[in-house]
């Protein structure tokens, strides 16, 4: 069981420098309608649900490796933050 976490933890690293890698690419997305984050996950090819990925991308606003434009429950605008350029940068 410990094996199972440790897998998803790597996909969900995997899925972080994805997003990184996208944004460094397109330097933003952005989605008159709100829908950024459901457009984010089609470009990136996450499996997950919804749910599961506005929780990663909230963890990831959190750290500064993206920032987000939201209002209400849509999110309009999402792009690199501080840390993931200074990630992007790196790699």
């Amino acid at each position: 069981m410990g094996d199972r976490k440790r897998a998803s933890r790597k996909r969900a690293v995997g899925t972080r420098e994805h997003i990184v890698a996208y944004l460094t690419d397109n330097a933003e997305l952005f989605d008159p309608g709100g829908m950024a984050s459901t457009r984010l996950a089609a470009a990136v090819g996450y499996p997950g649900s919804s749910v599961a990925f506005a929780q990663l991308l909230s963890g990831m606003e959190r750290s500064g490796l993206i920032e987000r434009e939201v209002r209400g429950k849509r999110t309009y605008r999402i792009r690199l933050g501080s840390a993931g350029a200074a990630d992007s940068g790196a790699a």
